[in-house]
């Protein structure tokens, strides 16, 4: 569903409010996936309204596209997921950007983040950078998950925990066709659209962003 082929402010018929009602209705929906965007469903702008998958108490697994992890929006809604386990970010803003300790959501059963992009969109946009890595998007989660935070990694140095941490944080590499150059983002959609339709897109084994965000902070 093309959400941004029809903003806010040329919605002369008011369709967005109809169609931002019907999703916010979905009080039982367990897993979403917006392909193109972060579901875009703003009816007015510049807008204060909350996120549409904020409103479902039941999400389990969400993923998104473009959107930035580092807005107040974002934290905002993502703090009323209380059931989040999987979190999929296609191509994200804001990964290297500070986040305050009390802007951050609690995620207590959150399982893993799957941060996809091509090897050339990784490359562009760095996961974290040392000077933030604590406070950054991923950092806050590596340090506030308590399951697999670098305290408890430390104090159970087992496999299983070893494992639990390498799972945290993955990145994957979207692999691009040939004659694809310079479409990173129609190729990383699609992608995920795939896996989404398949069902394997929560299942997804990547890199572990986890040991390298783990060096860095200890070290």
């Amino acid at each position: 569903m093309p959400l941004r082929s029809l903003y806010p402010e040329d919605d002369h018929n008011r369709v967005r409010p109809i169609l931002r009602a019907a999703f916010a209705s979905l009080e039982i929906i367990e897993e979403f996936c917006s392909v193109r965007d972060e579901l875009f469903l703003d009816t007015v702008y510049p807008t204060n309204e909350p996120k549409v998958w904020s409103f479902w108490p039941h999400l389990e697994h969400l993923a998104l596209y473009n959107v930035d992890v580092a807005s107040s929006e974002f934290l905002v809604a993502l703090r009323r997921c209380e059931r989040l386990t999987k979190l999929v970010l296609t191509r994200p803003d804001g990964l290297e950007e500070c986040i305050e300790d009390s802007e951050f959501p609690p995620l207590p059963h959150l399982q893993r983040v799957i941060i996809v992009n091509t090897a050339e969109g990784h490359r562009q946009w760095p996961l974290f950078r040392r000077p933030t890595s604590r406070s950054c998007f991923l950092g806050r989660i590596f340090t506030a998950t308590p399951h697999f935070s670098p305290a408890t990694y430390m104090a159970e140095p087992t496999a299983a925990a070893r494992g639990g941490i390498d799972r945290l944080l993955v990145s994957i590499n979207v692999p691009m066709p040939a004659g694809r150059d310079g479409y990173d983002a129609e190729v990383c959609q699609e992608w995920v659209r795939n896996h989404a339709i398949d069902g394997s897109l929560w299942k997804l084994h990547g890199a572990p962003i986890s040991r390298d965000m783990e060096q860095t902070l200890l070290c």
